[in-house]
């Protein structure tokens, strides 16, 4: 009896790991894909290079005196902005769309690995970024995790949109979602008292939206409900993405869902 659970054990062992093989796989090819669709791309190039101007016309603001800028703002505009550049580039309508559409693997998959790939071809870009503009407050650690989640979270929801809206229609999106963010909800809904009927969904939007304020009240912080926020942002672009990019059979049948 014992013998033969052993040999069961194995048989189970041997047939994850031969689930598990093709999948890490695919995942490697996604990655790579997604990180020569940043690296190809002449308009993250350019947002990249603006971004080291910024951070270089602000080091020398700092060192002139001027220590009344928000530091951690200017860092986190830059991560959002190269975010959003990023996030449309990865599942644009086109080549990136069609081939994602070729893939025989679960749905997520597709999303997962080519935001994975974008992610660590610019994080260094943003970590040059956050070392020389980062506050005294701010710990190395904490900053490092709070820029990769909030970069993360703005690049998966323009990548939602990518897809149906066009590259450029969800860069444009996210970089106005990036500039007005730094609004906290308190200010918004001073400015909307005027009008009730727009104060109150405008208010409860900005909550549930993954803006800069919400990146900088973690930062200044820690609370699980900021990080859960931007977290959930990510799980649920990813996925989205990936459920409404998957092709599907004459018959109703998820060809991912197959694999």
């Amino acid at each position: 009896m014992g013998k033969h659970e052993t040999e069961a054990e194995v048989e189970f062992k041997q047939r994850r790991q031969m689930m598990l093989v093709p999948l890490l796989l695919r995942a490697k090819a996604e990655m790579v894909f997604g990180a020569l669709l940043v690296v190809r791309s002449r308009t993250v190039w350019l947002a990249c290079l603006l971004s080291l101007v910024a951070v270089v016309l602000s080091s020398i603001d700092m060192l002139g005196g001027n220590e009344g800028t928000n530091r951690n703002a200017i860092v986190f505009m830059i991560a959002g902005a190269i975010a959003a550049v990023v996030g449309s580039r990865l599942l644009a309508p086109g080549g990136a769309l069609a081939a994602s559409r070729q893939v025989a693997a679960r749905f997520w998959l597709v999303p997962f690995g080519r935001l994975t790939g974008g992610m660590l071809v610019v994080l260094p870009v943003i970590a040059i970024a956050a070392f020389f503009l980062r506050s005294a407050e701010a710990g190395p650690v904490q900053l490092s995790m709070t820029v990769a989640l909030y970069t993360a979270a703005v690049a998966a929801g323009v990548l939602t949109m990518a897809p149906a809206a066009g590259g450029s229609a969800a860069a444009a999106v996210g970089l106005v979602s990036v500039w007005v963010g730094v609004v906290p909800p308190v200010d918004v809904q001073a400015v909307l008292q005027k009008w009730p009927l727009l104060q109150r969904p405008l208010v409860l939007l900005w909550h549930l939206l993954p803006l800069q304020w919400r990146a900088g009240r973690l930062l200044d912080r820690f609370g699980w409900p900021d990080a859960l926020v931007l977290l959930s942002w990510i799980a649920l672009g990813l996925a989205f993405t990936g459920w409404t990019t998957t092709p599907v059979r004459p018959g109703g049948r998820w060809l991912r869902g197959e694999a």
